[in-house]
Formats: structure tokens, sequence, C-alpha cells
């Protein structure tokens, strides 16, 4: 993935973000994190539910 460089989708340049984001403010930071774990918990979710086939007492 080095290969290909992150484009900052607010001005279109490439590489604008520094290492690990750095550039970004802590809105971004805490922003993407919250999306990170709404994903994991609704994925989580969704497994149990097929895993268990439908029953919601291995979620809940």
């Amino acid at each position: 993935m080095a290969v290909i460089p992150s484009t900052d989708p607010a001005t279109g340049v490439a590489g604008g973000q520094g290492l690990a984001y750095k550039n970004y403010g802590a809105l971004d930071v805490a922003t993407t994190l919250v999306r990170h774990l709404a994903f994991g918990l609704s994925a989580a979710i969704l497994y149990g539910l097929l895993q268990s086939h439908g029953g919601t007492g291995l979620i809940f």
C-alpha cells in the first residue's frame, strides 16, 4: 500500500496528511475511532446473528 499515496479528500493533495495522519485534528481522530468501533460492533452483532441462526440469546 505504500506505493499508492493517500489523498486528502478536502484538497485532493496526495500525501498531505503526514505519517499516521498527524496533520489532521483531534476531531478527525475521534470520529475515525468512533466509526471503527461502530463498524466492529455491527459486524460482531451480524456475525453473532448469522452464527446463532437468528437467535438473539447469544448477543444480548
